[in-house]
Parts: C-alpha cells; sequence; structure tokens
C-alpha cells in the first residue's frame, strides 16, 4: 500500500461533524479539529511539512482524557516497496492526559489524534 493510501485512509476513517477553531498552528503546521456527534470525541489532523520535529502543546475543552494518535512519517524520499512493503505504514499510541496534551510532531509527518474524556 502506498503512503497516499494510507492518509486517504487516516483522514477518511477519523470524521468529525463540527469544525472546531484552532489557533496558534505554526509555519509548515497546519491543524484541523472537529468534534464528532455520536461520541463527543475530537479529531486533530496535523501536518508537519517542516523538515524538524516540533513540539506542541494543545488546550481542549477537557480536563483530562485520552488520545489516540496515529501518525504516518518518513523520510521524504522514502517509498514502499515489495521488500519493504510497510516502511511507510501509521504508527499507533495511545496517551493519556491532564490539562494539556502535548505531542511530538515528526519532520513530514501526517498525524491523526483522537482525544476522549
Amino acid at each position: 500500500l502506498t503512503p497516499n493510501y494510507h492518509v486517504q485512509r487516516m483522514f477518511a476513517c477519523a470524521r468529525g461533524d463540527a469544525l472546531l477553531s484552532v489557533q496558534g498552528a505554526g509555519e509548515g503546521l497546519y491543524i484541523t479539529a472537529s468534534r464528532r456527534d455520536a461520541d463527543g470525541a475530537i479529531i486533530i489532523k496535523a501536518v508537519n511539512l517542516g523538515n524538524e520535529a516540533l513540539d506542541i502543546s494543545l488546550e481542549l475543552p477537557m480536563a483530562s482524557g485520552k488520545a489516540h494518535i496515529e501518525k504516518l512519517s518518513g523520510a521524504p524520499d522514502a517509498e514502499n516497496t515489495f521488500e519493504e512493503p510497510e516502511l511507510l505504514s501509521p504508527k499507533s499510541s495511545e496517551v493519556s492526559f491532564d490539562g494539556r496534551l502535548k505531542l511530538n510532531m515528526a519532520a513530514g509527518s501526517v498525524n491523526v489524534i483522537v482525544v476522549r474524556a
């Protein structure tokens, strides 16, 4: 599967119903946020086009919760091959937070974060 396929799947499987305001995205960092009506989850999609990783801190409407993170990153010239079909594939993790959600956006990464209280 291609990296393009993975990005499309990541975005399509994490759709919100109401767009939320996002402030503070910097140069090369693009962020959108939405709320899903079915379960109240907040869905954050963040793309770091820069050549360096960025540490970000997000203020959310809930004081604490858990975040499921799906991240796709790799070298700009990397590609999946028959020998290494999963070289560029999303990696998942789960984190808990109190107050602010602190994340590392790898260089050249696409990130989908689903936050629940």
